[in-house]
């Protein structure tokens, strides 16, 4: 009897044996003895049971548990195919069901990666029916079992039970619902998801570092493209650690309601990503149409955001993954186009988008189900935004020395075309003066002659037939000299009139305008300079000491200041660029060597737009601004110092700036004193209360009516009288 029961237990020894190497035969050969049972048989392994998966779609979510037990429902199950189970974004429910044999390996865990699915129900078999517990995204991260960054279930541990066990899983999701499933003893899978962490705080600390270093440059270079990247950088890394659930895990575990705007948080990263290419790019020089094209992202991502929040995920969802892959393309041709342009930063650009570009069409693709879902297609998105943004810092720190030239050839260029220009008005000056004396000395000339002339006549009157000859002869000489001085200052209008900002640049910078320009001898001693730096639009009316001729050179001394002082040295503060306006004229003219004391009186706005309209810097050297706010009905001004520009005024006096915020379609108005200081036949000007009055009577006009209606007024009141001084009026509606 002892004999039989040792062969028997030699014998149960013998089989464990030979089916431990049948099964590992199988394994080795990829196949089992039942494909649909999962067996853990090592405490080391994590099993990818993907493809040992039945899945039932439950497009009502109306089923039980009861429901899902019976045959006819059973027969509907299907066998997934793929390691990964990937249904997309969908209403739908689905159950899954999956048999394991856990008996060898004590603490076996299911493990669902994905720990962004709203909702799952896992079901174990308990006393003939089913324990249910409860996980996902939507819940608070307490209710989970293991403090990690998957969903797991602790499966009972029953040496003694059957063979397998038959669980069951309920899914259902905003998130699309991407199901990777494993089995295996707890400690592996923390092993795996510290190995994970690891991974994941490298790719997180050279993102943040990147978008540290480049907001570093912003504040060096203060270029704002360094801050657009800056701020894509990080968000874009916040993105991706909340699509794999690490800002549920470690951010908002306590608050699972932030998770349902997915969506949102992907418009928000596709419209820094357009922003930074259209600033990086220079879109709007190198591709405008481009430029204006990307306004229609901004308001499809804006929508994309107003659907989410109001509650409707689905529609949002697709519709920000469309979104992104379009922009991804959009820019990429932006991007090639720019190259094609000229542009000297494309080529940086589309290598580190393509790189991007292919990483987030595979993350996309995966998203929708249209490639398989695996450990390539779920972290390739990394290493492609890690890569871009490496060779994207590359590209910036090359744009500083690349601008740097550009800057230092621009400030030689106008310092030459200065150089060029004062040596132009020197040698005209000097000709011309040479010209009036000349001209002088011949008129003085002829009036001797013609004192001669009388005399002789009263002395001989047989001579006067010839001295009326020599009469006419000088009459002729003299409307000659009369002819060229016209001549001389058609010349000097046309010279004036080149300096003034063109139409083209005009309908640029300002948009919707007009200017008043009545100079009073031909060449105007008024004059309007405008441009723009960045953001800022620079408006500058003055008002130069005398008018004609004296009153054209100092307009043209005026506008090359001005042009040294914005454009080369970058000086954009309105009360700044009067004081330095005003040392320049001193230095240039030597009046404190000469005495000169001619000048001028400006004024001076600086326009920025901004979130509640724009912002209106100003100051004025003698001068005001007028506006007429958006919504009111009454003209207001702001104040300049009395204190003129250049001559010999209160040095202690400072020129100070005001500043203020007007919405869209306020208007600002500029002018010299000459319309303000016309007189009519009864010597009474226009006056600045009575024109003031008519800006508040004409805001509802377009600005050609405002223009006609204020030039008809100016016509009516001189009538009968001439003009006194040169008259200047600028527009502009914001």
């Amino acid at each position: 009897m002892y004999y039989c029961e040792i062969t028997e237990a030699i014998y149960n020894y013998m089989k464990k044996i030979f089916l431990f190497f049948v099964l590992a035969l199988c394994r080795a050969l990829g196949f089992a003895q039942d494909s649909s049972t999962v067996i853990l048989t090592n405490h080391n392994d994590i099993l990818t049971v993907g493809k040992q998966v039945y899945y039932l779609e439950d497009a009502e979510s109306k089923l039980t548990i009861d429901d899902v037990l019976k045959a006819e429902n059973q027969s509907k199950f299907q066998k997934n195919k793929t390691d990964i189970l990937n249904f997309g974004n969908t209403l739908s429910a689905f159950w899954f069901r999956i048999e394991i044999d856990s008996r060898q390996v004590p603490q076996t865990y299911l493990e669902i990666g994905n720990s962004m699915l709203d909702q799952v129900w896992f079901f174990a078999p308990k006393n003939s029916q089913y324990d249910v517990r409860k996980a996902g995204a939507s819940l608070p991260k307490s209710v989970q079992e293991v403090d990690v960054n998957s969903i797991l279930f602790a499966l009972p541990f029953q040496p003694d039970s059957a063979r397998q066990q038959t669980y069951y899983l309920k899914i259902q999701s905003n998130y699309p619902i991407e199901v990777p499933i494993g089995v295996a003893n707890l400690q592996p899978l923390m092993e795996r998801q510290n190995t994970k962490n690891i991974a994941f705080s490298l790719y997180m600390g050279l993102m943040v570092s990147m978008a540290l270093y480049n907001l570093f440059v912003y504040f060096l270079v203060r270029d704002k493209v360094y801050i657009i990247y800056s701020l894509f950088t990080f968000t874009i890394a916040l993105f991706y650690l909340h699509l794999k659930g690490y800002m549920f895990h470690l951010v908002w575990g306590n608050m699972p309601y932030l998770n349902a705007y997915t969506p949102s948080y992907s418009a928000f990263v596709t419209i820094f990503m357009a922003l930074f290419a259209n600033h990086f790019l220079n879109t709007r020089r190198y591709t405008p149409y481009f430029y204006k094209g990307s306004y229609f992202f901004y308001a499809l991502f804006v929508f994309c955001i107003v659907l989410n929040i109001s509650g409707d995920y689905l529609i949002s969802a697709n519709l920000s993954q469309l979104g992104a892959m379009l922009v991804a393309i959009y820019i990429l041709i932006t991007a090639l186009r720019a190259w094609w342009a000229g542009s000297p930063m494309a080529k940086f650009y589309l290598i580190a988008w393509s790189i991007y570009l292919g990483s987030v069409v595979i993350l996309i693709l995966q998203v929708i189900s249209v490639i398989p879902s695996n450990g390539f297609t779920a972290y390739s998105v990394f290493v492609g935004t890690a890569l871009e943004v490496l060779l994207l810092s590359f590209a910036l720190a090359y744009r500083i020395n690349l601008l740097k030239k550009e800057k230092e050839e621009a400030q030689n260029q106008n310092l030459r075309l200065v150089s060029e220009q004062n040596k132009f008005l020197e040698e005209k000056v000097q000709e011309k003066t040479k010209d009036l004396l000349k001209k002088n000395e011949e008129i003085q000339v002829a009036y001797e002659e013609v004192g001669q002339i009388n005399e002789e006549l009263q002395q001989v009157q047989e001579e006067l037939l010839s001295q009326r000859d020599l009469l006419a002869y000088q009459n002729d000489t003299l409307e000659l000299f009369k002819t060229k001085i016209t001549s001389s200052i058609r010349s000097a209008y046309t010279i004036q009139q080149a300096i003034l900002p063109s139409k083209a640049k005009l309908d640029e910078i300002l948009g919707e305008y007009f200017i008043i320009h009545h100079p009073k001898d031909q060449v105007s001693g008024d004059f309007y300079w405008v441009n723009q730096i960045g953001t800022k639009k620079i408006l500058i009316v003055a008002d130069c000491t005398g008018h004609g001729v004296s009153g054209a050179f100092m307009t043209m001394i005026g506008n090359t200041l001005l042009d040294k002082i914005v454009k080369v040295w970058h000086i954009t503060d309105p009360a700044q660029i009067l004081e330095t306006v005003h040392k320049e004229i001193r230095a240039v003219l030597q009046q404190s060597q000469t005495g000169n004391t001619d000048g001028m009186d400006v004024a001076v706005a600086v326009l920025e737009e901004n979130p509640q309209g724009f912002k209106v810097e100003f100051a004025g050297a003698k001068r005001p601004m007028y506006y007429l706010k958006a919504g009111q009905k009454e003209a207001q001004k702001l104040l300049g110092v009395r204190k003129m520009v250049g001559g010999f005024t209160n040095e202690k006096k400072q020129y100070a700036g005001d500043s203020l915020v007007l919405p869209k379609n306020s208007i600002l108005y500029m002018a010299s004193d000459g319309y303000a200081d016309q007189n009519d036949r009864s010597r009474h000007s226009f006056s600045e209360k009575r024109f003031m009055g008519m800006l508040s009577i004409i805001q509802e006009k377009t600005l050609p009516e405002q223009k006609a209606f204020l030039e008809q007024a100016l016509e009516a009141h001189m009538t009968g009288t001439e003009q006194r001084d040169d008259i200047l009026v600028l527009g502009v509606r914001l």
